[in-house]
Formats: structure tokens, sequence, C-alpha cells
């Protein structure tokens, strides 16, 4: 009976497989960049290798490597190869436990030939990357997984602690995200005087030199800061978040006090800040183009599972977990420049994982001086699907559909 249940749970977990290089078609629409170096490349891009996945194609036939994975995978349990399913399935949209077992497998061929692989390395290959090099320093472990702290693996198997040679590794391949190899971060943060303040698309329209918002959610015209709602919202939280279309915000301030939030507009099974709950009716009253109004529905639906913000150590980190891409500016890569068309923001591709603030790298002030205009310096903006920027036909954030902007409370 087991044996048969295991060999139905193998044969959904295989037609998950990812055997495929899939181009995004996300920019078929009219989000194309005026240049070529605006686009985010593939870490593996660069890298004269071939991916894990080409290499066992070359070595196996379909039959071959599917007895060879379901030979490894006798190592974990019933239960957890249940679990491995359920999450591969949902595409990674359901709350999974860590899978933990030997870090390191030993793939064999007919010929003789072996080669050693690391098991997560391989089911993230086969399950959500194919074109992985198949490196470990390719992935980032997402906060969520729980077996960051090697010390309480024993505690999480509920067995005792292997031998040394043997380290321990959660397989789970969405505990896992891709990290890009090419990113370079700049010198530290510059923190501006007020009166230099680099603003956004709100102070380009002479018509309104300064759009701010109460704690309700609608915008206004006013000179006020964003002392007050930080005041408010920072008392216990270590950022807070707001969600606008195009340029009205939407609902009220999200205060996060966890270390990890998702943000979403729909996820099979989660909690966090859903985008789904707001009301949304008439939040596009002021923009005259119809067409726009219509961008603004299909692009809130494209969010779908949204992201993942995470607090780590002396880090901030995003996690795209949709399926299109996020477009994203933050102190951490802006520049000393006080040009607004310079700004520079960052293109996340599905799956990937991007460092977004960095507390080591900024003088933190004793006191938050209460910054006047519509930006605050310690701010993270991100777009989903559209792009913005001096590559984009879109040169502010406040003419994406559907954009969040996080307040991070740098003292907290």
């Amino acid at each position: 009976m087991f044996r048969r249940k295991r060999n139905n749970l193998f044969r959904r977990l295989w037609r998950c497989r990812a055997s495929k290089i899939v181009n995004d078609p996300t920019n078929s629409d009219h989000d194309t960049a005026r240049s070529p170096s605006s686009q985010l490349q593939s870490p593996s891009a660069s890298i004269n290798s071939e991916s894990i996945n080409n290499f066992l194609l070359k070595k196996f036939n379909d039959e071959q490597l599917k007895r060879t994975v379901y030979s490894l995978l006798k190592s974990i349990s019933i239960k957890q190869l249940e679990n491995l399913v359920k999450c591969i399935e949902s595409r990674g949209g359901i709350k999974s436990n860590c899978i933990v077992t030997t870090s390191k497998v030993q793939i064999r061929h007919s010929d003789g030939t072996t080669m050693d692989v690391k098991f997560h390395v391989l089911l993230s290959c086969l399950f959500r990357w194919p074109d992985m090099i198949g490196e470990d320093y390719e992935l980032k472990r997402l906060a969520t997984c729980t077996t960051c702290i090697e010390n309480d693996l024993d505690e999480i198997t509920g067995t005792t602690p292997a031998p040394s040679d043997l380290h321990l590794v959660c397989i789970n391949p969405h505990h896992y995200s891709r990290i890009n190899l090419q990113e370079s971060v700049p010198s530290p943060y510059v923190i501006y005087q007020l009166n230099d303040l680099p603003c956004d698309s709100t102070e380009a329209d002479s018509s309104n030199p300064s759009i701010s918002f109460d704690s309700a959610g609608k915008s206004f015209d006013d000179h006020s800061s964003y002392s007050s709602i930080c005041k408010a919202s920072f008392d216990s939280s270590w950022c807070a978040i707001a969600y606008w279309e195009f340029r009205e915000r939407v609902g009220r301030i999200f205060d996060v006090k966890s270390s990890t939030v998702n943000i979403f507009q729909q996820l099979p099974e989660g909690e966090g800040f859903w985008l789904g709950a707001l009301n949304r009716d008439g939040v596009s009253g002021n923009i005259s183009n119809t067409d726009s109004n219509h961008c603004d529905s299909r692009v809130f639906h494209r969010i779908g599972y949204g992201l993942q913000l995470s607090r780590e150590d002396d880090s901030v980190w995003i996690y795209n977990r949709s399926e299109h891409p996020l477009y994203v500016n933050s102190p951490l890569y802006n520049k000393n420049i006080q040009s607004t068309h310079n700004t520079e923001v960052k293109k996340v591709q599905p799956g990937y994982s991007l460092k977004v603030f960095n507390y080591a790298r900024v003088d933190i002030p004793q006191q938050i001086r209460p910054y006047v205009g519509p930006r605050y310096p310690y701010s993270i903006r991100i777009s989903f699907v559209k792009g913005w920027g001096r590559n984009y036909t879109r040169q502010f954030i406040t003419s994406c559909p559907c954009w969040l902007e996080i307040l991070l409370n740098v003292s907290h």
C-alpha cells in the first residue's frame, strides 16, 4: 500500500517537472525598455557552462532520469514526499514544511560515470529553473525556511544529528530563490537635505507640486510631511506599506511587525497584506484615459502571488513570488544625483530575490527629521509588471498602474 502511494505521489511530482525554459511573455505589451541595458539578465547567461538539466538530458533518457530521481527521493518519508508534491503543484502558493535530508547525492550512469550534486540544487533545476548551472551560490534560502540554523536540524527532523560528513539541508525547491549574481552595490546612502530631496513625478506636474495623503488613504494637495504617518506606524513596526494605483493610494497603511510578510492579490494559502481585500472602487476616477483604467485592472490581476518582504539580520530582501517581473527602486541603488530621470530601477524576474536595503550602510540619525515633500528618504518603491525610469516610456512610478511604497523604520 505504501509503495503504491509513493509511486502515485512521484507520478504527480514528475508531471510538474520544468523541462523547458519558457520565455517571459510579460513584456509583449507597451512596457518595452528603451535600452537593452535595463533588462536584467539571468546570472547563468553570463557563465560559459551548461546547466545540470542539459547534462542530465545528455546522459539519461527521460525514463532513466525518472528512475534515478525516484531512487534518490526514497531517502525522504511518504509524508515529506506528499508535502513536496503539494508545494510544487501549487507553485509555492501554500505553506510548506522543510524537507530535510542529506545535502549531497551521487547520480550514477550505466556507463559508470558519476556526478556529485547537492540535492536541493538538483530539485531546483528539475522543478523550477532548468537553466541553472547547478551551483549553490545561485540560490538564496528564503527567510521562511526554518533550516537556516543548522543546529536545529535535529529538532526539525526528530532524529539524532548526522555525522559531520553528512550535512543536512532542506531540499524543498520553493524554500529557495535565485539571486542575481551581477548586482553591484554602490557607495553608502546619501541623506539629502530638505531642499535637495529628489522628488518623483508629483513635482514634475506644476499644477500639483506635491502629493501627500491622510491616514484614510485619499490623496490631497498639501505640503504635509510623512512624519505623522511614520510616527504612528513606527511605534511598533519595522516598516509600513502603502499600495498605490497611479497617483491614488488605496486603503490604509499596512504596518509590518513580523520579520516576513507576503503581499499578494491572490494566494491559495497564507497571510499578509491581501491587496484583493482593498476597496478599489473609484480609485482611478482621476484618470481621464479609459484605457488606463482597463490597464489598471489587467495589471492588478497579474499581481497573483505577489512578493515576499523580509528583514534578515541587517538587510531587507524582496522575493518575487509572482509570474511577472517587479521593478524596484531603493536607497541601496540610488546614486548621489538630484535628477528624477536618473533614478535607478532594478528589474526582478519571477523566482528571484533582491536585497533592497542594508542597515549597515547607512548612518542612522538619532531622530528621524520631518522630511517635507512627497519623498521619504528610507522608502522602497516597487511596481508590479510595469517598469518606469529613464529606460521606459513611464518616467515616474506614479504612471504605473499598481505599485507599493515601503517606508522603513531605520531606527527600529
